[in-house]
């Protein structure tokens, strides 16, 4: 069934799982360390079963980081549509 879809065809014939998993980057050994590390703080704090307690400021942190990723891509969004409007007054001024 998952050989059926064209994206999933390609992403296992170009090896695209590669680029996901890369032995040579930190990033790998970061997150799951940190993803441990959540993981046992939510069982040392019993959060899972006092879950009401901690919804209000799980809540509050999720629409902080929310709000930073929206912060983020508007800079991007900047950034990019800067470098393009330099690129295009350097070429226009070639011609």
């Amino acid at each position: 069934m998952i050989k059926n879809y064209d994206s999933i065809k390609r992403f296992i014939k170009y090896r695209k799982w590669e680029d996901f998993c890369r032995k040579d980057s930190i990033a790998i050994p970061i997150a799951i360390f940190l993803t441990i590390v959540f993981m046992m703080a939510f069982f040392f704090l019993d959060a899972y079963s006092d879950f009401e307690y901690f919804q209000d400021d799980l809540k509050g942190l999720l629409l902080y980081v929310i709000a930073a990723l929206a912060g983020l891509v508007g800079i991007l969004l900047a950034g990019m549509s800067f470098i393009s409007s330099i690129a295009t007054l350097t070429r226009m001024k070639k011609h």
